[in-house]
């Protein structure tokens, strides 16, 4: 129950619950109570919500009470929500985590049962005062910029889509709806990028120029923000500075600790902690490259040699919108949303120049009446600036328990989104040595920047040749199904299964869908591709059948088709394979004889999909 209630396998919970009620009244008891911490510990509202159901009202208010504070620090609004409405008061020890974690939604839920006054003149209200108070600032231009307010001042980016990718999808399909993976892809790959010079049979130069003139325009950036700040002079990949010659990363404390003394003319001297002179202050880093960006593209001009930049590129001014306003943070700020509808649209003030993610500033450039063969329409380009990463001695290890470790032992805002994205890097024995390894720098909350020891899959050869075709693929595959799957962890199967040194068999064009098919046995990726886009879906498919990728074949069935059923035991066909495999443990925990999970996992697996079961055979081998 409490290992179910962590994960979040609301079936699972229910089934462990239902079984002790029938069996064991105390063993319920202990179920609910240990259950019922971790679902709040690790912010699972929907298992919290379910445990409940089988608590006395009498007892309510005290389970509730012992874990409030937990659901708080969990940043889960929903969480605190379930809580909240069986209690009459909260204590202040949750009062004053609350006021600490900075939450508006949270706060606001909390003020009703607060009765120490202590949240008074704090939450989104408040959080909406200060960001209309600093949207009149910004219109006056009575405010000035510096590293300590610059994250207020620029909007928090959010990934736009510009363009609908299947627009055109039947186009390429054939009478039976079917494609083949190799017209997948060439249609829906993006032309090769010329870099240098375009070749004669080039089929976007203008594209190509645009492209290499925004790297020229990122170098020329980087080049005059080395010019205002010494630690950033001749960035390149690597930062420069006499600080990399001895610099280790604490994994239990998630920092950077330099062995020795700065000398005092060191540049570095300025960023590192007051309380530790030894100790990098990431969070000033970071601010402070965001910062510089900031601050060159004020006055900015483009270089002479960007002929079509200088004519067509608009570099716009920030805008604040205070509908595009985040106020569950303090202090709040602008972010970047879309507009629905109409679809692909973007509210004026994310059209700002300039943005910024949890790993640098992002560049939102938009090229202005652009002859795209015969069509004149703008062109808009994103461009990610990293911030520039700090060099390390240790090697990226391939565990990461240490930084799971403290992750659940600080608790810092946003942990459980942080925790959720961690991958372990069991390849790195197969990286080369080098004198030194890159450590990004990230921001996962306003006041946070933990630095990342791991592998950011940025060399050359993570991959190379037809890796690089697969992974297109299997993010073709995604949009197509829409699998809740993040691209770091498709790149980190890819690595895994086909090794960075060449030691395993790497895909060759002919080969993708069985390199897919493998791809999705990944423990990453299985069970993320049974579904289908809701782009799809509005444009008249139902399902995206997959039976036939091994033989590099997919199809997109219409909603008029004959339906194939996936049943196993009468468990959702339209769940994903952990699903299943959570609904067939609750059922099993129901009648231990109803179900047998077959011996051959690989029945359940995509590659298998040939291998139907009909509901009736379900209900005459239990199997």
């Amino acid at each position: 129950s409490t290992i179910a209630s962590k994960k979040g396998w609301t079936e699972v919970v229910e089934a462990v619950l239902r079984y002790y009620d029938r069996e064991d009244k105390d063993l319920l008891l202990l179920a609910v109570t240990r259950g019922f911490e971790a679902a709040c510990e690790f912010g699972n509202d929907k298992t919290a919500r379910a445990i409940m159901k089988y608590v006395d009202l009498s007892k309510q208010n005290k389970l509730c009470q012992d874990n409030i504070k937990f659901a708080v620090v969990s940043d889960n609004p929903k969480l605190v929500e379930i809580l909240i409405e069986n209690l009459t008061e909260v204590d202040e020890a949750t009062v004053k985590e609350a006021l600490r974690r900075k939450n508006g939604e949270i706060i606001e839920m909390l003020k009703a049962k607060d009765k120490t006054s202590i949240l008074t003149g704090h939450g989104t209200e408040n959080n909406k005062k200060e960001i209309l108070k600093l949207k009149e600032q910004l219109e006056r231009k009575s405010i000035i910029a510096s590293e300590k307010n610059i994250m207020t001042l620029i909007v928090k980016d959010r990934e736009i889509e510009y363009k609908d990718t299947f627009a055109d999808i039947r186009n390429i399909l054939d009478t039976e709806n079917t494609v083949s993976i190799q017209d997948l892809v060439n249609n829906l790959k993006a032309p090769k990028i010329h870099l240098e010079i375009c070749k004669k049979d080039c089929k976007r130069p203008v594209i190509c120029q645009i492209i290499r003139e925004v790297l020229k325009v990122q170098q020329d950036l980087l080049a005059k923000m080395g010019k205002r700040e010494k630690i950033f002079k001749g960035a390149t990949a690597w930062p420069v500075g006499s600080i990399v010659e001895d610099t280790r990363f604490d994994e239990e404390n998630q920092e950077l600790i330099l062995k020795g003394k700065l000398h005092p003319d060191n540049p570095f001297n300025k960023f590192m902690k007051e309380q530790n002179r030894n100790t990098l202050d990431t969070d000033k880093v970071f601010n402070c490259f965001i910062y510089n960006l900031y601050k060159v593209l004020e006055d900015y001009e483009v270089p002479p040699e960007c002929i079509l930049s200088r004519e067509k590129l608009k570099l716009n001014k920030f805008e604040p919108c205070e509908k595009c306003i985040d106020l569950n943070t303090f202090p709040p700020q602008f972010v970047d949303l879309k507009t629905f509808p109409p679809r692909f649209v973007r509210c004026r003030c994310s059209k700002d120049t300039l943005a910024t993610s949890k790993l640098g500033p992002v560049l939102h450039f938009t090229f202005t009446d652009v002859d795209m063969d015969g069509k004149v329409e703008d062109f808009q380009l994103d461009m990610d600036f990293v911030c520039s990463m700090v060099p390390v001695l240790e090697k990226p290890i391939g565990g990461l328990e240490k930084r799971k470790r403290f992750l659940e032992r600080c608790k810092p805002v946003g942990w459980l989104d942080e925790l959720s994205k961690l991958t372990d890097c069991d390849r790195s024995s197969l990286l080369p040595t080098r004198p030194l390894y890159l450590c990004r720098l990230k921001k996962i909350n306003p006041w946070t920047v933990l630095p990342n020891n791991n592998e950011p899959f940025l060399q050359e050869d993570t991959l190379q040749g037809t890796k690089k075709l697969l992974y297109i693929f299997m993010k073709i595959l995604k949009e197509l199904t829409g699998a809740d799957v993040k691209s770091f962890r498709i790149k980190s199967a890819i690595a895994g299964s086909f090794s960075l040194q060449g030691v395993g068999h790497t895909p060759t064009m002919d080969a993708l869908g069985p390199a897919a098919v493998t791809l999705m046995t990944h423990q990453y990726l299985r069970g993320k591709f049974d579904g289908i886009s809701k782009n799809l879906v509005d444009k008249g498919f139902r399902k995206v059948d997959l039976s036939s990728l091994e033989n590099g074949k997919i199809k997109l069935e219409d909603e008029g088709a004959t339906q194939l059923h996936f049943v196993m035991a009468g468990v959702d066909s339209d769940a994903g394979y952990d699903e299943q495999m959570r609904m067939a443990m609750a059922m099993s925990m129901e009648n231990q004889d109803s179900l047998s999970v077959s011996e051959n996992p690989g029945s359940l697996l995509p590659g298998n999909r040939s291998q139907k079961i009909s509901e009736q055979d379900c209900k005459a081998d239990k199997s």
